[in-house]
């Protein structure tokens, strides 16, 4: 997948089309990595907070590949939440196959 699916987002600002740009050839395998995290967690699921955490990922970058994994239906946001790092709660996601459990 080589569009950029959150061009609606940013507007196709110079930034972050040069963002993109830099991150064209891996965004795969960080998405497929957020994905096996996500499936391996369970019903239990994670927030992007938790996602973050565990690669040393910015928010940026793991934000537009949940972003695509959820397009692509390979991720699933359910109504329940959990605080991040600082306080605030954030949706959980899961893979479809778990969806049922939740």
């Amino acid at each position: 997948m080589s569009a950029d699916i959150t061009r609606n987002h940013h507007g196709g600002n110079p930034e972050s089309n040069a963002a993109h740009r830099s991150i064209v050839k891996v965004k795969d395998a960080i998405r497929n990595a957020i994905v096996s995290f996500v499936r391996y967690r369970g019903c239990y699921g994670a927030t992007s907070d938790e996602v973050e955490t565990l690669f040393g990922w910015s928010h940026q970058t793991v934000s537009a590949r949940i972003t695509e994994a959820k397009a692509n239906g390979d991720l699933i946001k359910t109504t329940r939440k959990r605080p991040t790092r600082s306080g605030r709660n954030a949706a959980v996601l899961v893979t479809p196959e778990h969806l049922e459990q939740t």
